[in-house]
C-alpha cells in the first residue's frame, strides 16, 4: 500500500486490522504485527484504567503450560511486566507499582470434600523513576510473591497449589512533593 493511501486512512481511521486477543483495533497490518511481537502470547490489552489513565490495572493470564508452577510463570511474566513499565515510565517519568497474583489453593479431605481457596499474593509497592531500575524491582517483587506462596504452603497446611489464575500489574502515576 503506498504512502498517500495510508495517510488517508490514518486521519479517517479506518480500521482494518484487529487483535483477535485483545479486540485493539490498527489501521496498518504491520502496526498489528509489532502488536503481536511486542506482547506474545499474553493478553496485554486487558486494561482497566481510571482518573485518566493516572491509576492502571493490567491482567496477564497464564498460559495452559505456566498454571501450575509459580516460578516458571512469574519468570516468563516478567517480560511484559518489564514492557509495560517501561512504557509507563517513557509517558509519566515516575511510577508507583505492584504485582498480585491469584491462585486457587486445594486441600484434599479424607471424606471427599476438597476445600478450595483462592488468596492473592502480592509484592511490596515499589516507586521507580529511573528505567534502568526496574529490571532489579521485578526480581524483588517476584521473590516476595514466591516467599508469600511458600510461608502458605507450610507448616503442615496440607493446601496444593491447583492453579495460578492471573497476574494483575497495578501502576499510579508518582509525582515527587
Amino acid at each position: 500500500m503506498d504512502a498517500p493511501i495510508r495517510h488517508g486512512q490514518q486521519h479517517r481511521q479506518l480500521v482494518t486490522h484487529k487483535c483477535d486477543k485483545c479486540l485493539k483495533e490498527f489501521y496498518r497490518r504491520d502496526k498489528l504485527v509489532e502488536h503481536r511481537v511486542a506482547y506474545g502470547d499474553d493478553d496485554p490489552c486487558n486494561l482497566t484504567s481510571a482518573f485518566e489513565e493516572s491509576l492502571k490495572k493490567i491482567e496477564l493470564k497464564p498460559r495452559k503450560d505456566q498454571k501450575h508452577d509459580m516460578s516458571q510463570f512469574l519468570r516468563v511474566k516478567s517480560k511484559p511486566i518489564l514492557i509495560h513499565l517501561s512504557k509507563e515510565l517513557e509517558m509519566k517519568k515516575g511510577s508507583k507499582w505492584f504485582i498480585s497474583v491469584k491462585v486457587r489453593f486445594l486441600k484434599p479431605k479424607v471424606d471427599g470434600e476438597d476445600l478450595f481457596s483462592e488468596p492473592h499474593f502480592r509484592s511490596l509497592c515499589t516507586t521507580t523513576v529511573n528505567v534502568h531500575d526496574v529490571e532489579k524491582q521485578i526480581q524483588e517483587a517476584c521473590s516476595k510473591i514466591i516467599d508469600s506462596l511458600a510461608i502458605y504452603r507450610t507448616e503442615g497446611s496440607g493446601w496444593v497449589l491447583d492453579e495460578i489464575l492471573h497476574l494483575d500489574l497495578n501502576m499510579a502515576k508518582y509525582t515527587p512533593l
